[in-house]
């Protein structure tokens, strides 16, 4: 396209980015790309980013962060036992094996 790159002597893109936060209109459920933050190459160390969490929206709708996990955390003396046929981020809390402990969850 004719346009030029520059990279810095770590190889990343020198490049300023606006921080785009896809939501649904509630009057007819179209697309709303929302800036919510900005991420500025010349900013000084700790500025460069900058995101308003209060403006982001999840799944369209919900300003709550969706849960990940199809499990809770396991309570100590249990461990992660996974579960045949289910992603790996589902898993049910089974004991230590003898001899093996957890102290944290």
């Amino acid at each position: 396209m004719g346009e030029k790159m520059h990279f810095d002597e770590n190889a990343d893109l020198v490049a300023n980015y606006t921080i785009i936060n896809w939501q649904r209109s509630t009057e007819d459920g179209s697309v709303i790309f929302e800036e919510v933050g900005y991420y500025n190459i010349h900013a000084k160390r700790g500025a460069k980013l900058s995101v308003d969490k209060t403006k982001i929206l999840w799944n369209g709708y919900s300003r709550e962060v969706p849960f990940s996990n199809c499990s809770e955390d396991c309570e100590p003396g249990t461990r992660k036992g996974i579960i045949d046929s289910m992603p790996t981020c589902c898993f049910e809390c089974t004991e230590c094996s003898d001899g093996e402990y957890s102290n944290h969850r």
